[in-house]
């Protein structure tokens, strides 16, 4: 799902967690400080905030949220796309992580590969009763026909 059309499509404000919790360097800004941010951010009317969420902090926008759209897509569709967004910008940052080039990571692909955050989302959506706001995309496929239903709608 291409990161801005679904904000632009829904006419929400887009809050990229990657520019929440990253300085230049891929230094950190600690828990404390993202849920300091995230909490700002899920008081206003209307968001969307796309990217990992840091385990300190699901709890507060899950339950803030009123739809979690996740994206389980297939482990080589995912392993795919992460390689290709290492190639493309490890040597120009995206723009919402300037002076983060991308760096591979065995470990990160690993994690990918076998869908270790997709299993913890689920046990924490399921402990926070989240289930009925959450929607599973299953594939690329999926997503554009979310998109295309959003769009129908509006």
């Amino acid at each position: 799902m291409c990161r801005p059309v679904l904000a632009r499509q829904a006419h929400l404000p887009l809050t990229l967690m990657d520019s929440i919790m990253w300085t230049p360097g891929w230094n950190y800004i600690g828990d404390l400080e993202t849920i300091k941010r995230l909490d700002q951010e899920s008081l206003k009317r209307n968001w969307i905030i796309e990217g990992y969420i840091s385990t300190a902090a699901r709890s507060l926008v899950f339950d803030r949220a009123d739809m979690i759209i996740l994206l389980d897509y297939q482990a080589h569709v995912a392993a795919w796309r992460y390689l290709k967004r290492c190639w493309r910008h490890r040597k120009i940052p995206r723009a919402e992580l300037p002076g983060c080039p991308e760096q591979f990571s065995f470990e990160f692909l690993n994690r990918v590969w076998n869908k270790s955050e997709t299993a913890t989302l689920a046990g924490v959506l399921a402990s926070l009763s989240a289930e009925q706001k959450l929607i599973l995309l299953k594939s690329p496929r999926a997503a554009k026909l979310f998109l295309r239903r959003l769009q129908d709608a509006h």
